[in-house]
């Protein structure tokens, strides 16, 4: 399932890179365009499936990254969330799974997962 939400948001980005070439946008407003249109695309339903491997996600998300501020493939990742003040997408995930936890075990005691 995540190899066809993937390729849909290649095609998205496809068309953010578009609209992100044409208007001459600064890289916050790109960067606060991914974060508000794709990440929650890419991390919808994160509390299920987010114990998995990520690497699809995480390309998708470092290599807009790259590709916004023209760095090269062999940049390490580490230096590109370091100077663009960003951090990995499987940080926003598994502090998304920790948050649908703790909701479970500290919400109403009537719900269905207290019986369970």
């Amino acid at each position: 399932m995540r190899r066809h939400l993937v390729n849909e948001i290649n095609k998205a980005l496809h068309l953010l890179y578009k609209r992100l070439y044409y208007l001459h946008l600064p890289f916050d407003l790109a960067i606060k365009l991914f974060d508000h249109t794709i990440v929650p695309i890419l991390t919808y339903s994160c509390e299920v499936w987010g114990y998995e491997d990520l690497a699809r996600i995480e390309r998708v998300y470092y290599n807009f990254l790259r590709k916004l501020f023209k760095i090269r493939k062999n940049t390490p990742l580490y230096m590109l969330y370091g100077e663009t003040g960003r951090y990995s997408l499987s940080i926003v995930i598994k502090s998304k799974i920790i948050g649908y936890w703790l909701s479970l075990l500290k919400g109403d005691t009537n719900k269905l997962s207290f019986e369970l």
